[in-house]
């Protein structure tokens, strides 16, 4: 207990006792107790460093006290490098930042109008690829057409053992010609497997990609939606998806981002996601959406705080910027493309460092 007490202490998360003057047998009673104030001072460590506040010394927590102090540092520095990269805007920033499984949004220059948990791809299987894009659409009551790779892998084999599947979970399957059936015979499900036919699901209760998509063209088919599992959002650590990021609060996302659009005001965002109805919106406003990943960030109050580099992307990074560092490219505007380069290269699974 002395010993927690000092690190915390070392680290700002406990402030000094009140001086007790010749009062030895105290100062020693107090520095082996692990009171009140004690546990609050390793709460509020844990909440600094993304777990659990539970004000217990865990497996977790015990892991996060014993990380050394240069490698904190190395999150400040590689967190720093990766903020370069980020766009310069001056109009609606949609900000994701992947191990902190936080959204920032605003519509002006260092704006943040709104904040909310996300969740994103899992670690080691399907993780969020980090890149900028504009959105381009928003889709209210949105189809959620199923993956080939989701299909293939999960859904494929569960609808061989039950035939009543697509069904119960509001699917149909569009065959060439834009024929649409919910019978999935030998031939059907055949042409599933061979891409001639695609799986999606109906909007609705239950859908995946609950009530609103927000829209951003690229090459990996990501984009930001709505969930039919909220539950997860009260997880601590969130990486649970196939690589699109979860919003837990995408209707106020949505009118944040159609603020100032005349034919979308708030009451007409509600009447339409009430309707049931697909309905396609491409708001007149430039807005960037940014997916980053910084392991080191500062709050609104200036409490530094890290995140769990689930991705390892940290150390990737680190000899990125090592061999950048050691081989300067020249020409104008290199320092850009090679941060462009280096996002695609440092969050593609079994991409070379």
């Amino acid at each position: 207990v002395s010993l927690l007490r000092s690190r915390l202490r070392f680290l700002g998360d406990l402030q000094d006792p009140p001086d007790l003057g010749e009062q030895a047998d105290d100062h020693e009673r107090i520095a082996e107790t692990f009171d009140p104030g004690l546990e609050a001072a390793v709460a509020r460590f844990q909440a600094r460093h993304g777990l659990e506040v539970d004000g217990l010394v865990g497996r977790n927590t015990l892991a996060e006290l014993n990380t050394p102090l240069r490698a904190r540092i190395a999150s400040v520095e590689m967190s720093l490098e990766r903020l370069r990269w980020l766009p310069r805007e001056t109009g609606a920033l949609v900000l994701v930042n992947v191990p902190e499984f936080r959204l920032d949004a605003g519509l002006g220059p260092d704006a943040v109008d709104l904040q909310s948990r996300v969740v994103v791809g899992r670690s080691g299987q399907s993780e969020t690829p980090l890149f900028q894009g504009r959105l381009t659409r928003l889709e209210l009551n949105p189809y959620w057409n199923v993956p080939h790779g989701i299909m293939r892998d999960e859904i494929l084999p569960r609808l061989r053992k039950d035939p009543d599947l697509l069904r119960r979970k509001r699917m149909e399957i569009v065959r060439a010609g834009g024929v649409i059936t919910q019978q999935a015979d030998a031939a059907v499900i055949q042409e599933l497997r061979r891409g001639r036919a695609r799986l999606r699901q109906l909007p609705g209760p239950g859908n995946a990609l609950g009530r609103i998509k927000f829209v951003l063209p690229n090459h990996r088919a990501i984009f930001l939606h709505d969930t039919s599992q909220p539950q997860l959002f009260s997880r601590t650590r969130r990486d649970f998806s196939h690589g699109c990021v979860r919003v837990e609060q995408p209707v106020a996302l949505a009118k944040l981002l159609l603020r100032g659009e005349t034919r979308w005001d708030e009451a007409r965002v509600d009447a339409a996601l009430a309707s049931g109805e697909r309905i396609v919106i491409r708001p007149r406003t430039n807005v960037t959406v940014a997916l980053t990943y910084m392991t080191a960030t500062v709050d609104g109050n200036g409490m530094l705080r890290f995140h769990p580099d689930i991705y390892g992307v940290d150390e990737r990074t680190r000899e990125r910027v090592a061999r950048w560092q050691s081989h300067p490219p020249a020409g104008p505007d290199t320092e850009r493309r090679l941060a462009r380069g280096w996002i695609r290269a440092l969050t593609t699974p079994g991409s070379a460092a």
